[in-house]
């Protein structure tokens, strides 16, 4: 009789055990995974232009966001376009900024110009919004052009990616590549 109450405490300790286990285990797989957020004050910027008395900052932390900041004379940083950035290029007093990001189901971009103004620094306008995100980004000095890449989101059907080539002109209307000057990875 003793063996027997012994055995059974040990298979109502057992079943306490995996039923304790099973609600941690379902626990963790309800608990949604939130996105750590960057610091971006604390982080080094992947592009620094010194522009309009200060300095552009431009951050691309991929999935995790990024953004374009300008730091003033005095230090301090006002964020300007929330979105990663992928190149700043400078275009005598103006400067234009690529944003954008391809990663899993989202595919976006855009081009900003930044323009001095007396008032305020500088002012911000989209100038375009692209199908996808820019990729290869090339100034092109002789032509007053920027050529680049857009990433189309679809393969060939053979596995390579298919990346739309274009040109950004000096009057800042889009041209269509039919053959890129500059190429996507892979």
């Amino acid at each position: 009789m003793h063996r027997i109450l012994i055995g059974a405490l040990v298979v109502v300790a057992g079943l306490a055990i995996a039923c304790v286990a099973y609600v941690v285990w379902n626990a963790r797989q309800q608990t949604p995974q939130v996105a750590q957020q960057v610091n971006f004050s604390k982080a080094k910027p992947d592009f620094e232009i010194a522009s309009f008395g200060g300095a552009l900052l431009g951050y691309d932390a991929g999935e995790w966001g990024g953004n374009l900041s300008f730091r003033d004379a005095k230090g301090d940083v006002t964020e300007v376009i929330p979105d990663n950035v992928r190149a700043i290029i400078p275009h005598g007093t103006e400067v234009v900024v690529f944003t954008g990001l391809a990663h899993m189901g989202e595919n976006h971009g855009a081009i900003y110009l930044l323009r001095p103004d007396a008032k305020r620094m500088f002012i911000v306008t989209q100038l375009h919004k692209l199908d996808g995100a820019p990729d290869m980004i090339e100034s092109d000095a002789g032509a007053e052009a920027i050529n680049f890449n857009v990433f189309s989101g679809t393969d060939d059907r053979r596995g390579e990616w298919i990346y739309l080539c274009r040109r950004l002109k000096r009057d800042w209307q889009l041209e269509v590549l039919t053959t890129c000057k500059v190429r996507g990875p892979g």
